[in-house]
C-alpha cells in the first residue's frame, strides 16, 4: 500500500431507483388489495424485493419458509414485515428469535426502531417466560435452557444464520426441531455450503415430508455421490419455490454504487514515534488481565497524542506508575498529530460532505478545534449526546456543515446517504465495526459512488491491521453483511481481535510482530477463499432456479 494523492471525481449516480419506484408502486397497490397492513406501520424505507418476499411467505408459504436472499438485501427487514403482519392479524403473539450472540442486540434494535416491537433479550433462564424473546442460539441450546424453551409452545420461531442448522446431528438442529411452533422462518444467504443434503435438512425443518425421505431425495436429485451436482433441477426448483425465497444482488441492483478506496500511509512525527515505541515497551510487561488496556493504549497511540494523554491521565489517577508518568511526560510534549495534514488535504480536495470516524472523544475534540481554526464548519456526533442533540447535529451536517466527526459509540443509527466521502481517521481492531462505519454511508439507497479514505501510521500495528483487512479479506469492497460470514469461518470463539492480542502479547521485537501479522493474514486468506467456494457453490446450485418470491407482477 502506498500513499495516494487526494482526488475525488465528480459524482456518478446510478439509475436503478426510477425502476425501483415503479415496482414499489405496483407492490403497494397489490399490498393494499391483499391487506398487508404492516407496510403502513413500519419505520423504514422498504424495497420492492423485500415486499415481494413478505408476500410470498405470508400468502404462498403459510409462514413456514426459508428467506435466502443473497448477503446485503435485507432478510431481517423481510422477517420483520412478516412478524409485524402476523401480529397485526392476531395470528401471532409469542415470537422467539434465535441468532448468533453478536447479533442479538442488533435484532432487538431493528425490531424496536423499524417495527415498533419490543423484544426481551434473554440472558438467563427467566427470559423464556416472555412472549417476545431474542436470544443467542448458543445460549438456547444449553440443556437447562433448551428444556424451558421446549416446555412451552411458540407461535413463531425465527432463526438467523440458519445455515448453522445444516447438520441434523447438531444441538442447533435438534433444538429447532424440538421447539413446538406454528410458524418457522429460517434466514440464510448460503442455504448450501458443501452438499445438497444441507438444503434437505433445512427444508425438512420448515416443511417435513416435502422432499420425501432423505434416501428418496438423494436418489432423485443427487448427480454425484457427494451431492454437489444437481439432476432433475426443474422438479427440485418447483419444490423449493414452495418454501424458499431467494433474490440475487445482480437482479435487484443492476447499478449499485461503488466503493472507491484510498489509503494514506503517514510517517509518524519524532515525538509520536517516541510515545508509540515507549508504549510498546511497557505493554510487554503487562499480563493477560491487562488485555483491554493493551488494546486501548495501542489504538490511542495511532489515533492522536491527545487520545494518549487523556488515557494516561485517567490511568495515573488510579496508579502512580513511574513508567506511565514518564510516558505522560513524553506525550505532553507532542504537538499536532501527523494524520491531521492528511485529513486537511481530503477536506480541501472536495466540495462534498465528509464523515470522519474516530474511536476517541479526545481525538474528536482535537479535530473539531483544528477544523474551526481552518475555517471549516464541522459538527460532532458521539454516544453521550441526547437524542435531541444528535438530531440537531444531523440537521446541521445535512444543511450547513461540511464535516461531521463521529465516534463509534455515536454511530448506531447514523444514516448519512447524502454524504459520499468517509474518512477512517483511526481503525478499530474489530472489522465488524469498520463495516458498520462504511454502512453509515454506503447502504441501500446510496445512489452515488462512495469514497473511503483510510489514514494509517506507517510501520505501526495500525498499518499491519489495515493490510490484512484490505488485502486478505477485501474488507472495504465487501458487500455489507459478507464480513460476518467470512469471520464466522474462523471457528467458534475465534475473533480477529483475539488473534491480534496473541501476537502483541508474545512478540518481543518488531520483526516478531510483523511475522505474527503475516500468519494472521494467511489464516484470513484461507477463510476468505473458503467463503468464496461456499458462495460459488450456492450460485451453482441455484443458478437455474427462479425463487424470487411473488409471481405475476
Amino acid at each position: 500500500m502506498a500513499e495516494v494523492a487526494v482526488h475525488i471525481p465528480s459524482e456518478r449516480t446510478h439509475g436503478t431507483w426510477v425502476d425501483y419506484a415503479l415496482r414499489m408502486e405496483a407492490l403497494r397497490r397489490r399490498a393494499h388489495r391483499e391487506e398487508l397492513r404492516a407496510l403502513k406501520q413500519v419505520r423504514v424505507c422498504l424495497l420492492p424485493h423485500q415486499i415481494e418476499a413478505a408476500h410470498a411467505v405470508i400468502h404462498r408459504m403459510g409462514c413456514r419458509a426459508i428467506l435466502a436472499d443473497e448477503v446485503g438485501l435485507g432478510k431481517t427487514i423481510e422477517a420483520g414485515i412478516v412478524i409485524k403482519e402476523m401480529v397485526l392479524r392476531g395470528l401471532v403473539r409469542s415470537v422467539l428469535i434465535l441468532t448468533p450472540a453478536s447479533l442479538t442486540l442488533q435484532w432487538a434494535a431493528e425490531m424496536r426502531e423499524k417495527f415498533d416491537m419490543e423484544f426481551h433479550v434473554s440472558r438467563d433462564r427467566y427470559g423464556w417466560r416472555e412472549d417476545r424473546v431474542i436470544a443467542s442460539i448458543d445460549l438456547a441450546k444449553r440443556p437447562e435452557h433448551a428444556a424451558l424453551i421446549t416446555s412451552r409452545a411458540w407461535d413463531m420461531v425465527v432463526v438467523d444464520e440458519a445455515h448453522r442448522l445444516k447438520n441434523r446431528a447438531t444441538q442447533n438442529h435438534r433444538l429447532v426441531r424440538e421447539i413446538r411452533k406454528k410458524y418457522l422462518l429460517l434466514l440464510t444467504a448460503t442455504p448450501v455450503q458443501n452438499s445438497l443434503r444441507e438444503i434437505y435438512n433445512l427444508i425438512d425443518l420448515v416443511k417435513p415430508g416435502l422432499l420425501g425421505t432423505y434416501r428418496e431425495f438423494e436418489r432423485r436429485y443427487f448427480g454425484d455421490r457427494k451431492g454437489v451436482e444437481v439432476v432433475n433441477a426443474e422438479e427440485l426448483r418447483s419444490l423449493l419455490s414452495r418454501v424458499m425465497v431467494r433474490h440475487r444482488r445482480r437482479e435487484v441492483f443492476t447499478g449499485f454504487s461503488e466503493r472507491i478506496v484510498r489509503t494514506h500511509l503517514i510517517p509518524m512525527g519524532r515525538a509520536e514515534r517516541k510515545v508509540y515505541d515507549a508504549l510498546r515497551s511497557i505493554i510487554h510487561g503487562w499480563g493477560p488481565e491487562d488485555r483491554l488496556r493493551i488494546i486501548s493504549f495501542q489504538r490511542a497511540a495511532t489515533s492522536s497524542p491527545h487520545a494518549v494523554r487523556k488515557m494516561l491521565w485517567r490511568a495515573l489517577d488510579r496508579e502512580k506508575s513511574p513508567e506511565l508518568l514518564e510516558l505522560y511526560a513524553i506525550a505532553a510534549g507532542t504537538g499536532d498529530a501527523g494524520k491531521w495534514d492528511g485529513l486537511r488535504r481530503i477536506v480541501d480536495g472536495t466540495d462534498d460532505k465528509v464523515l470522519v470516524f474516530t474511536s476517541f472523544v479526545a481525538t474528536q475534540d482535537y479535530l473539531l478545534t483544528k477544523l474551526a481554526d481552518e475555517g471549516v464548519y464541522g459538527v460532532g456526533f458521539r454516544g453521550g449526546m441526547s437524542a435531541g442533540e444528535k438530531a440537531d447535529a444531523m440537521r446541521e451536517f445535512r444543511e450547513r456543515a461540511q464535516v461531521m466527526v463521529a465516534t463509534d459509540a455515536g454511530a448506531e443509527g447514523l444514516n448519512v446517504q447524502f454524504a459520499r466521502v468517509l474518512v477512517n481517521y483511526d481503525l478499530p481492531w474489530n472489522p465488524m465495526k469498520v463495516e458498520q462505519r462504511i454502512g453509515r454511508v454506503h447502504r441501500i439507497g446510496q445512489e452515488k459512488d462512495v469514497f473511503i479514505f483510510n489514514l494509517a501510521y506507517r510501520d505501526t500495528v495500525e498499518e499491519y491491521i489495515l493490510e490484512i483487512l484490505d488485502r486478505k479479506i477485501n474488507l472495504f469492497r465487501n458487500v455489507v453483511g459478507e464480513l460476518d460470514m467470512i469471520l464466522g469461518l474462523l471457528g467458534p470463539g475465534r475473533s480477529l481481535e483475539a488473534m491480534i492480542l496473541e501476537v502483541l502479547e508474545s512478540a518481543r521485537t518488531e520483526e516478531e510482530v510483523r511475522e505474527g501479522f503475516r500468519r494472521i493474514g494467511v489464516k484470513l486468506e484461507r477463510v476468505r477463499e473458503a467463503y468464496e467456494r461456499i458462495k460459488d457453490f450456492n450460485e451453482k446450485v441455484f443458478e437455474r432456479f427462479d425463487l424470487a418470491g411473488v409471481e405475476g407482477l
